[in-house]
C-alpha cells in the first residue's frame, strides 16, 4: 500500500510545487510545462521500480 500512498502524494505535490503564473519572472509556459511533463515521468518511472520491488521481494 506503501506505493499508491506514495503515488498520490507524488502526483500532488509536482502540481503544488509548479504552479506560477504565466511568464513569472519572464519564463516561458512551455518551459514549465517541459518541467512538469519530466518531473512526472521520472516519478512514474520510480513508483513503478517501488512497487517492482515491493510485489519481487521475498520477504
Amino acid at each position: 500500500m506503501y506505493g499508491v500512498a506514495s503515488l498520490e502524494w507524488r502526483v500532488r505535490l509536482p502540481k503544488l510545487a509548479f504552479k506560477k503564473p504565466a511568464n513569472s519572472l519572464g519564463g516561458s509556459r512551455t518551459r514549465d510545462a517541459g518541467l512538469n511533463l519530466l518531473i512526472t515521468v521520472l516519478n512514474a518511472i520510480e513508483f513503478l521500480l517501488i512497487n517492482f520491488r515491493l510485489l519481487f521481494s521475498d520477504s
